[in-house]
């Protein structure tokens, strides 16, 4: 997936990722999770949905790839024990009552000198836009972006930030639809409450190619940061 790989370029030039111990923590079914496998990482996706976390069993491993249910305030590794934690495009659906415990418990896992990698999507951007009827995160992603920033002086070391956009494409406004409540199941009936709206924002944004695919941009902001103490 492009934006999968889009994502693991930007990591690339921050660390190289063969040999480490690493986590993709809110991995869903594991695309980055692969990405980082096939590099040479030891990695774990760690997910909350059983049913996502046993989609991406099914899949075909590759190298070191392994899937745990788990949550990000309680991750299932010893102290000291990971090279890299990643939360990518995941921390601001943890909610806002455990997400600075999520980032202490990576503090807890990463070892001294280990990396946190955080992308999260802006609060605009045409995937935005098509998903504002449903559900406005605005309010939370800022509060996620917030926390991470917040980290730098405090057990962190912020080496980048970086702002980048990434496309993804559908096949319509359908298939849209699925995606925002694979991604967030409690969405499910909002959507169709929204549909109309939804389905007028997507054929006012979303562009086509020519082959059957309609691309919506999403900028994002990665944070890169190492733990200091």
């Amino acid at each position: 997936m492009a934006s999968i790989d889009r994502h693991i370029r930007h990591l690339l030039d921050e660390t190289d990722v063969e040999g480490l111990a690493a986590a993709d923590i809110g991995c869903g079914t594991g695309g980055f999770v692969r990405a980082l496998a096939v590099l040479g990482a030891d990695v774990t996706g760690i997910e909350i949905d059983a049913g996502k976390v046993a989609a991406a069993d099914r899949q075909p491993k590759v190298g070191s790839e392994r899937y745990r249910e788990g949550r990000g305030e309680a991750l299932p590794f010893p102290d000291n024990s990971l090279d890299l934690a990643c939360f990518v495009f995941s921390l601001h659906h943890v909610p806002d009552a455990v997400r600075a415990d999520a980032i202490a418990e990576v503090g807890r896992v990463l070892k001294p000198g280990g990396r946190l990698h955080v992308v999260d999507p802006l609060p605009e951007g045409d995937m935005s836009e098509v998903l504002r009827p449903v559900e406005d995160e605005t309010a939370v992603r800022r509060a996620a972006q917030n926390l991470v920033e917040a980290q730098d002086g405090r057990g962190y070391r912020l080496l980048k930030r970086e702002v980048y956009a990434i496309d993804r494409w559908f096949p319509g406004v359908e298939a849209y639809l699925e995606r925002i409540v694979m991604t967030v199941p409690e969405r499910a009936a909002r959507a169709e409450t929204a549909r109309p709206e939804v389905a007028a924002r997507f054929k006012r944004l979303a562009r086509p190619d020519g082959e059957g695919r309609f691309w919506l941009s999403q900028p994002c902001v990665m944070f890169h940061l190492q733990r200091s103490d």
